[in-house]
């Protein structure tokens, strides 16, 4: 690689985006070639577009791969290939049925689960306020704070997660725990109820305005 370009500027460029940290521009070329790195300080990206023009301008020109000229009378010497029958209508059928999307159905429990203390500090993990139907446990022990197992959550609303489908082999084959389900359940559930509205993004892709009229608008949640 050879350095092209160090250009630092400061951090008000990227405040819009939540960070006033100083920044270096790098420019690298996939060639070795000499040639001096450009060093140089900007207040704003209008004073920096002038040095990446810059660089960019001094690029060698690229040049598309020429194929190799092919031989009409020349013999493959390889293996040629072979059709070969086989049944693909099972595979078809249970390649279907696992990528097939099955309500993520839930049984709310009246009395909280107990995650009992396996320390002074931490207590056992298990969804202390749903049931998940096929779900298995975590591969690896999970805990939690024993003042977080002291509060049981809510319970999850089950019109809200009436929708709420995944493919049955994440949840049969165990690939997502019911730890990792009940997460996906309880933020469907939160979302559907404490994001509502349509939002309209600004220009700069910054800002959402709640804009529930405007035909443009989308929600964001």
């Amino acid at each position: 690689l050879t350095p092209r370009l160090a250009l630092t500027m400061p951090g008000q460029v990227y405040r819009k985006l939540g960070t006033s940290v100083e920044t270096q521009l790098m420019v690298f070329d996939k060639v070795q070639e000499d040639g001096e790195m450009i060093r140089a300080t900007v207040q704003d990206l209008e004073e920096a577009l002038p040095f990446v023009d810059a660089v960019a301008a001094n690029r060698p020109e690229t040049r598309p791969a020429q194929r190799a000229a092919t031989n009409p009378h020349a013999r493959s010497v390889g293996p040629e290939p072979v059709t070969r029958k086989r049944p693909v209508a099972t595979v078809a059928a249970s390649k279907s049925r696992a990528n097939a999307a099955i309500p993520l159905s839930f049984t709310s429990l009246e009395a909280p689960r107990d995650n009992t203390p396996v320390s002074d500090i931490y207590a056992r993990y298990r969804p202390q306020r749903i049931e998940i139907a096929g779900a298995q446990e975590h591969p690896t022990p999970l805990v939690e704070s024993i003042a977080m197992a002291s509060v049981a959550p809510p319970v999850p609303s089950g019109a809200a997660s009436a929708e709420l489908r995944l493919p049955a082999r994440l949840i049969e084959d165990g690939h997502l725990s019911e730890a990792q389900l009940e997460t996906i359940i309880m933020a469907h559930d939160a979302h559907g109820r404490d994001l509502p509205g349509r939002f309209a993004i600004d220009d700069d892709q910054t800002k959402l305005t709640r804009a529930d009229d405007d035909p443009d608008a989308r929600a964001y949640r």
